[in-house]
């Protein structure tokens, strides 16, 4: 997964479906900026925001590394 990524491609490397991540930009929940007239948003800042709100009974789990 890239370091950097588009509302798509975080729809593709994340359960969260487009419409639901620019939601997510558009009210702050996610850290985003905006690069050549585009939103990107960082894969640390996508990580944390599924880490916060992952619960333990839905089928994914996440697991975050310490680097």
């Amino acid at each position: 997964c890239p370091d950097i990524l588009t509302p798509m491609k975080a729809c593709k490397w994340s359960p969260l479906g487009k419409n639901r991540i620019y939601e997510l930009i558009k009210k702050g929940e996610v850290r985003s900026f905006i690069y050549q007239n585009s939103y990107v948003i960082t894969k640390e800042d996508l990580i944390e925001y599924l880490a916060i709100h992952a619960t333990d009974e839905g089928k994914k789990h996440y697991k975050i590394q310490q680097r």
